[in-house]
C-alpha cells in the first residue's frame, strides 16, 4: 500500500499547460421548467411549459455537464423505501457487525449510517423561463405573449431567452446548491427566420423542428453547462459507496457515457454526517457534513462499468466504511498532450 502523505500530494501536481482537463460528471434528476403560455394567431395556445420540459429533459441526457443515468425523470424521490435489508446489504462483502453511528442532538438524528443516500441524485434540476423575446428585421421587440400579435411571414432577427436554472438539493428543503448566474440567464442569438406560429400549434413534434425550438436548446444548453461552473464551485464532485467488500468499494460511478470515470483514478473516502429531524431516511433531511478532515481511506478505480465502478482500497484506516459515505477525487488520469500524442 501506498503511505497516506504520498497519496496526498496528488493535488498538488502541477498540469501540464497543454493537457485537457479531464472532468466528472455528477448524477442529477430533471425537475420541472416553468414557462408562460405562448398564445397563437388562431386564438389557441401552445403548450412551452411542456415543450420547454421536453426539452431540457433531452438536453440533460446529452449534457456532457451531468449525468441522469439510472434517474428517471417522472421518478418521486421517497427515502423512506430503503429498508434494514438494505443497509445489512451494504456490508455483506465484509463483516455483519452492527455498530451503532448514530447521535441525538436537540431530539434530531445526526448518524453516518444513511443506506437512502447511495442512490439519491446529487440534485434536481429545476428553472423557470421568464420571458421569451423576438426581434423582427424593423427593430420592433415582441415578448410572451404577445407572439400571437405578430403577423405571419414577419422577419426574424434577433431572439432573446431568459431563463433562469438551479441545482436543488433533493432532499434539504429551500436548499439551492447553485444557480445560474445573471450572464448565462438572459442569453441573444442572431436568428434568420420568418414568423409562422400556427405551425407550432400542432404539437411538439412540428415544434421541435422549428427555429424557435433550436433558440431554446441553444439556450438550455449554455445554462446548463454555466450551472455545471457554478455546481462544482459551491461542491467539489462526489459519487457515494454502493457496496463494501473490504480490499474493494463499488461506487455508483460509471463509465463516459455516465460519470466519466477512467481506471487508475484515485479517489478519497470519508463517512458523512447526516442531520435527520427524525428517523433517518423516514424524516427531513437537514444537512450533511464530511465526518472527518482526512479521508478514513484511497482507493483507485480499477474496473469501470455502464453507471457503477470498482475501486481497489490502496490505503485505510482503522474507520470503517459505512453505507452513506462519499468518495471524492484526489487525482484524476488525464488525456495525453496532442504534442506527446503524435511522437
Amino acid at each position: 500500500m501506498i503511505p497516506f502523505a504520498l497519496l496526498l500530494m496528488g493535488n498538488q501536481q502541477c498540469k501540464d499547460p497543454g493537457t485537457e482537463t479531464r472532468e466528472l460528471r455528477r448524477r442529477v434528476q430533471m425537475g420541472v421548467i416553468q414557462a408562460p403560455p405562448m398564445p397563437l394567431t388562431d386564438g389557441g395556445n401552445f403548450d412551452f411549459k411542456f415543450a420547454a420540459n421536453a426539452q431540457l429533459w433531452d438536453v440533460l441526457r446529452k449534457t456532457q455537464s451531468f449525468s441522469t443515468s439510472t434517474i428517471s425523470s417522472e421518478a418521486i424521490l421517497d427515502p423512506g423505501q430503503m429498508t434494514q435489508a438494505d443497509r445489512d446489504a451494504f456490508n455483506q462483502c465484509e463483516d455483519t457487525t452492527t455498530d451503532s453511528f448514530n447521535q441525538m442532538v436537540n431530539g434530531k438524528v445526526m448518524t453516518q449510517t444513511s443506506t437512502c443516500m447511495i442512490t439519491m441524485p446529487q440534485a434536481v434540476i429545476n428553472g423557470e423561463i421568464v420571458n421569451f423575446e423576438l426581434t423582427t428585421s424593423a427593430g420592433v421587440t415582441v415578448g410572451l405573449p404577445q407572439f400571437a400579435g405578430l403577423g405571419v411571414g414577419l422577419g426574424i432577427k434577433k431572439a432573446t431567452l431568459t431563463m433562469a436554472l438551479q441545482a436543488d438539493h433533493p432532499l434539504i428543503p429551500g436548499h439551492v446548491i447553485a444557480a445560474s448566474t445573471p450572464k448565462a440567464k438572459r442569453q441573444e442569438f442572431n436568428v434568420n427566420f420568418s414568423w409562422a406560429p400556427s405551425g407550432v400549434g400542432l404539437g411538439f413534434d412540428f415544434y421541435s423542428k422549428t427555429d424557435l425550438a433550436s433558440v431554446v436548446k441553444k439556450a438550455m444548453e449554455n445554462g446548463i453547462s454555466d450551472l455545471k461552473q457554478q455546481f462544482d464551485l459551491s461542491e467539489p464532485w462526489y459519487a457515494t459507496v454502493l457496496k463494501n467488500c473490504d480490499k474493494a468499494l463499488m461506487i455508483n460511478a460509471g463509465s463516459a457515457s455516465d460519470a466519466n470515470l477512467q481506471v487508475g483514478d484515485i479517489l478519497e473516502v470519508y463517512n458523512v454526517w447526516y442531520d435527520w429531524e427524525g428517523e433517518a431516511c423516514n424524516s427531513t433531511l437537514t444537512g450533511t457534513m464530511k465526518s472527518t478532515a482526512a479521508p478514513i481511506a484511497v482507493v483507485q478505480v480499477e474496473i469501470v462499468g455502464d453507471t457503477f465502478s470498482q475501486a481497489r482500497v490502496i490505503q485505510q484506516t482503522a474507520t470503517k466504511i459505512l453505507p452513506g459515505a462519499r468518495v471524492y477525487v484526489q487525482k484524476l488520469v488525464q488525456p495525453v498532450p496532442a504534442t506527446q500524442a503524435k511522437n
